[in-house]
């Protein structure tokens, strides 16, 4: 999981995902203890060189925070924020330790966190002060969230799909059509060719009802490339799997994520005897 989140920081740095904010905990634990046990890897520099900006701020300051998030949503390309914390901030004894990573605190540690934070509330009680500042911030935005909502309903259908990153309707008959369209490759497989051709027929099948789908399979270009509405547009990936793509490419936004597709056509070409399943499988993504 680590390989493929470094991956996708890479191609999101590549493609300038302006729009991707990542705010990192920055606390310097781990379970075993401090992080500097096991790793000394200078973050920040690895986002920058991967394309990003890449800042550090003091995590428990809301006012920090605020301004480090308003750069972030002018810059043009995406951006770390690692805020750096206490872990159990408020904890007496466990507070920065290894202990309030993994380890239930206990009533002692839970109140003296409420003496030190001066919070004298019970359990799942929410101050009326506070909830009326989140219901507030709420509201302002109502006047926008009703233009966008008329906006939307304006657009045609498949238009408003699209934005909504929705997957279409199964179309009555599809699994069957798509069953001849598969049974060729499977044919091929069966005398030990033909599977990345499993995964191609797939896609093509699906590629007309999902034009912004982006998938592939491990690191096979040929017959699992990406598939774009303009092939001009179809991203390079070097042997980055399509997972890493897919993943910061539908955060940005424009993109339907469905990183598993091909590979999982991949394995079933593989695994299952009757081609059936596989449609099955093909009708099921794309309802």
């Amino acid at each position: 999981m680590e390989g493929v989140s470094q991956e996708a920081i890479a191609i999101a740095g590549h493609l300038k995902l302006a729009k991707l904010i990542v705010l990192y905990d920055d606390n310097g634990i781990s379970i075993d203890g401090k992080t500097s046990l096991s790793d000394s890897v200078d973050q920040l520099m690895r986002f920058r060189s991967a394309g990003w900006r890449s800042l550090r701020i003091d995590g428990h300051d809301p006012q920090a925070i605020l301004k480090a998030l308003k750069a972030a949503r002018r810059a043009d390309k995406p951006t770390l924020i690692a805020c750096r914390t206490t872990i159990g901030f408020g904890l007496p004894t466990k507070a920065g330790t290894s202990k309030a990573h993994g380890e239930a605190p206990g009533a002692a540690e839970i109140a003296g966190a409420r003496a030190a934070l001066n919070w004298p509330y019970e359990p799942f009680v929410v101050p009326d002060e506070i909830l009326a500042a989140w219901r507030a911030a709420g509201a302002r935005g109502k006047g926008k969230r009703a233009r966008w909502r008329r906006t939307l309903a304006a657009l045609p259908a498949e238009a408003a799909r699209r934005v909504r990153a929705t997957r279409p309707r199964r179309r009555a008959g599809r699994p069957r059509r798509g069953g001849r369209r598969l049974q060729a490759p499977a044919r091929r497989r069966r005398s030990g060719h033909g599977d990345p051709q499993v995964g191609e027929a797939a896609l093509k099948m699906l590629a007309p009802a999902v034009p912004e789908l982006i998938t592939g399979s491990a690191d096979l270009t040929g017959p699992t490339t990406p598939r774009c509405r303009r092939p001009s547009r179809s991203p390079r990936r070097h042997v980055r799997p399509l997972r890493s793509l897919g993943h910061p490419r539908a955060r940005h936004g424009g993109g339907l994520q469905r990183h598993g597709v091909a590979r999982r056509f991949h394995s079933v070409g593989l695994e299952l005897p009757g081609v059936h399943r596989l449609c099955a499988s093909v009708a099921a993504l794309a309802r």
